[in-house]
């Protein structure tokens, strides 16, 4: 193997380390940012849809204490509070239908949550009305623990499911990334021990030879 041979062989392993090098940064800089934007989505998912689950519980309890209510002052004070309810859960829906992309398994929950919860207060607003006054409060009781009850049920089950669903897939993005890591980090590794490897060899093999040259030439001068 001639010197430019050598030559010619560390340079491309020079080429070779630092393309594998700037490879691997953007391929890390790409799955960081990849990272960072799961993180942004499911994080205040899980918030919004855990939050709206605890108001449509609270705005479920205002129902049963506008039902015992007796004077009109507490009653008018009992809808204000599930009014006020009423909003907070649909600033959290609000919000969810902003973060969670459309092809995302979790937008399915997300609409599934959405429609529950626009039939519950359609029927929480004829129970209210019911509720008002005490010769209705009777269908008013039926219809809490009747079709009330089983549209709170299914609409808080939804709104758990979003919230494990939203979880779990932040879960898997994360140990997807940590295995992707090692996994580029194990190659980079390889890479530069092998390009170690072949770069002391190349180097020793030109020493070597650059030290014998000078012995052969004498060898082959002419006696005096």
């Amino acid at each position: 193997m001639s010197a430019k041979t050598i030559i010619i062989l560390l340079l491309t392993v020079v080429v070779v380390m630092a393309g594998t090098n700037i490879y691997s940064l953007w391929y890390i800089t790409r799955l960081t940012d990849d990272l960072l934007q799961t993180t942004r989505i499911t994080i205040p998912s899980v918030y919004h849809a855990s939050d709206m689950n605890t108001n449509v519980s609270d705005y479920r309890i205002r129902e049963w204490r506008h039902y015992i209510a007796q004077h009109p002052d507490s009653i008018r004070k009992e809808e204000w509070a599930a009014e006020e309810e009423m909003n907070r859960a649909m600033v959290h829906l609000a919000e969810l239908r902003s973060l969670i992309p459309p092809t995302a398994p979790e937008n399915t929950l997300r609409f599934k949550a959405e429609l529950l919860f626009t039939r519950y207060l359609q029927q929480s607003s004829v129970f209210f009305s019911l509720s008002r006054t005490t010769v209705t409060k009777d269908e008013a009781l039926n219809m809490m623990y009747g079709e009330l009850r089983k549209e709170y049920d299914n609409l808080s089950e939804t709104l758990a499911a979003l919230v494990q669903s939203t979880a779990a897939t932040a879960q898997e993005r994360l140990a997807w990334y940590e295995q992707t890591i090692r996994t580029t980090r194990l190659i980079l590794l390889a890479v530069v021990l092998g390009a170690a490897l072949v770069s002391i060899s190349a180097v020793s093999f030109l020493v070597h030879s650059l030290h014998r040259r000078p012995t052969n030439l004498q060898e082959q001068r002419p006696d005096a």
